[in-house]
C-alpha cells in the first residue's frame, strides 16, 4: 500500500506546511519542496448516479464535509466508490435469496465476487479515511487565518520551553 510507513511505499512524507506547523521545517531541506492543495468542497453529484449510488454518496459526501477532509478533485474517486458501493448491495441481496449450502458444495459465484468488491470497497474507504486506523493517517491542512492581526502570537511554541535550573540561595 503506497504511503504507509513499514511497507513496500515508504514513510508518509510531511507536506510543506505540516513541517510548519510542527516547527520541523528547514529552509536546506524542505525550501524547494511545493505540495499541492486541493480547492476544498464538496464535489458536484455526478447526474449518472441513480438509486443506492446516489444514497451512498449524498452519505459519504456529507460525513467528509463534516470531517473537513474532501476537496473538489476527489470527485472521480468516490464516483467509482459509490458505484461499487451499489454494486456490492446488489450481490449482498443475491447471496442473501441464495439457498443453503453446505460445505462440499461449489460455492456460488456471486460470494466470490461480494468478497472482492468488499475489499475494493475497504480500499477506497482507507483512502478517503473513513475507517478507524486509516483517520489516522489523514493529516488536514492548517485552518483558515483568523481575522486577528495578533493571533499568531497566541499559538504555543512549537517546541517546548526551557527550563532553568533552580536558583539555590546563598
Amino acid at each position: 500500500m503506497p504511503g504507509v510507513k513499514g511497507r513496500s511505499g515508504g514513510r508518509n512524507a510531511k507536506t510543506v506546511a505540516a513541517h510548519t506547523l510542527t516547527g520541523t521545517y528547514r529552509r536546506d531541506r524542505h525550501g524547494d519542496r511545493r505540495n499541492p492543495e486541493p480547492p476544498g468542497g464538496a464535489p458536484d453529484r455526478p447526474s449518472d448516479l441513480v438509486g443506492a449510488a446516489a444514497a451512498e454518496w449524498d452519505r459519504v459526501v456529507a460525513d467528509l464535509v463534516r470531517s473537513g477532509s474532501i476537496a473538489t478533485v476527489d470527485g472521480a474517486a468516490l464516483k467509482n466508490y459509490c458505484e461499487l458501493h451499489a454494486t456490492a448491495e446488489r450481490l449482498q441481496r443475491e447471496v442473501n435469496a441464495l439457498p443453503q449450502l453446505s460445505c462440499e458444495e461449489r460455492v456460488h459465484p456471486a460470494v466470490a465476487q461480494l468478497r472482492q468488491y468488499r475489499l475494493a470497497l475497504r480500499l477506497y474507504l482507507v483512502e478517503f479515511g473513513l475507517t478507524p486506523a486509516a483517520r489516522s493517517r489523514v493529516q488536514l491542512g492548517p485552518a483558515a487565518p483568523p481575522d486577528d492581526e495578533f493571533a499568531e502570537f497566541d499559538r504555543p511554541f512549537p517546541f517546548p520551553p526551557r527550563r532553568l535550573p533552580p536558583v539555590e540561595p546563598q
